[in-house]
């Protein structure tokens, strides 16, 4: 079995109602609502052409960010020269 990890999360007074509503119309108990809805989005998101570009280029700035952090100091914390990628 995977490792679950529990959150908490805040709902206006109508959110919760109706969360409470579809979870009792669906005789399904309210967190299995919750991460049917989150699996929902995810999988949207997953299928979104400018989430992934997005996502794409976040990942090649902490590639550079982590990058640059190496370069700039060597294995005894002094300064390196640094690339011009990293300017």
């Amino acid at each position: 079995m995977k490792p679950v990890k529990a959150m908490t999360i805040r709902l206006s007074a109508e959110q919760a109602d109706a969360l409470e509503t579809v979870a009792a119309v669906e005789s399904m108990p309210v967190s299995e609502v919750i991460r049917a809805a989150i699996a929902e989005h995810i999988d949207n998101r997953k299928n979104d052409p400018a989430f992934q570009d997005s996502l794409k280029d976040r990942l090649e700035r902490a590639k550079r960010l982590l990058f640059c952090a190496v370069l700039k100091r060597n294995r005894y914390g002094w300064p390196r020269i640094q690339s011009r990628e990293c300017v």
